[in-house]
């Protein structure tokens, strides 16, 4: 009897046995089992950064799940940033592959890193327009900025079931400081989503 036995996301098992009518065996093999496995890819949603993150600079980190239609949870970190007030940027995200969906609470968090020192305020704005969603994030009042390294808010994405790799684009990225001038000299590093449904 030949048998194949296929587990999503795991190895191809194939199974061989039975027996030789009357022929006792051949080589050996006789009434056993021959067992042989390939490895097969997982369906997963992955995030590939753009590079390694030097001072000031803004960039993004991902964590999907093992479901192509589950979450990618896309962070925003600053990474060794001086007297960081303030930022806006827009993010272009392949809607081929993802969907936002705005109608879920969750969908968007702030982090701590620019309230971090516990009694001052800040204030996350997000808005969607196609493939396109539009960020600000602020602190608020007569304070000084933030220095350091820290999260500073995370998006959730939907996997919309289509394997693929594509980027998400950074556009229109501003860093301001306590003065309220466009800070100078930072970086905005973005990266590739990457999706992965098995044949």
């Amino acid at each position: 009897m030949l048998r194949w036995t296929v587990f999503r996301g795991a190895a191809l098992t194939l199974a061989i046995c039975g027996s030789l009518g009357g022929m006792g065996g051949i080589g050996g093999i006789g009434g056993g089992a021959l067992w042989a496995q390939e490895e097969a890819p997982l369906e997963r949603i992955e995030f590939e950064s753009a590079g390694i993150p030097g001072p000031n600079t803004i960039y993004l980190r991902g964590i999907g799940e093992d479901d192509a239609g589950g979450l990618l949870r896309l962070e925003i970190w600053a990474n060794e940033v001086t007297d960081l007030y303030g930022l806006g940027l827009t993010i272009q995200f392949p809607k081929q592959l993802f969907r936002f969906p705005k109608s879920r609470s969750s969908v968007f968090v702030e982090g701590s890193f620019l309230s971090e020192d516990g009694d001052q305020d800040s204030v996350l704005l997000v808005r969607q327009f196609g493939k396109e969603i539009i960020i600000g994030h602020t602190r608020v009042g007569e304070t000084a900025g933030v220095s350091g390294s820290g999260l500073l808010m995370t998006l959730e994405f939907r996997g919309l079931e289509v394997a693929g790799k594509k980027l998400f684009r950074l556009r229109r990225t501003r860093a301001f400081d306590s003065s309220g001038a466009v800070a100078e000299g930072y970086s905005w590093l973005t990266g590739k989503a990457i999706v992965t449904i098995p044949e």
